[in-house]
């Protein structure tokens, strides 16, 4: 149920057809809020992230273009369920296990609008900023020291 993941890709001067995204044997559905893609450094070309809103959870999927096949597979949730993310955006940054200097990938930084879940005092969306560290691929929860606005 839900809406599902797709890509299209241009060649010369034309999109390909659209043609549904799957990992792990099966389709990348349900999702109930906006997915974010990037194309990082990890891996040679660079490995496609995707950060995907399904229900109470958020979904990170990884496809290794330097793999035979190039196939999608689900890497670990960025935040632990229930969580009910609307919208997320993603990016890869320069900063790297949290100075400049330091060799390999750059961090994957994640910036998500949540609705609080029925126990939480305010009403109202909230921001949060998730880091993935570039060295051991864990994600962290990081404050985001907004004013108190509700998101409406």
């Amino acid at each position: 149920d839900g809406d599902f993941l797709a890509h299209a890709s241009f060649a010369g001067e034309s999109w390909s057809q659209l043609t549904l995204i799957g990992a792990d044997g099966g389709p990348i559905d349900g999702i109930t809020g906006n997915p974010t893609f990037v194309q990082g450094t990890f891996g040679t070309p660079g490995n496609y992230e995707v950060l995907v809103p399904q229900g109470d959870r958020l979904r990170h999927f990884v496809r290794d273009n330097s793999a035979p096949g190039a196939v999608w597979r689900s890497a670990p949730d960025p935040i632990s369920p229930p969580v009910a993310v609307t919208a997320v955006s993603l990016l890869q940054s320069d900063l790297r296990h949290g100075n400049f200097r330091d060799p390999g990938p750059g961090n994957l930084a994640a910036v998500l609008r949540q609705r609080p879940q029925q126990r939480a005092r305010r009403p109202d969306d909230q921001m949060s900023l998730l880091i993935r560290d570039g060295a051991s691929a864990t994600w962290s929860e990081e404050p985001m020291n907004l004013p108190p606005t509700p998101l409406n």
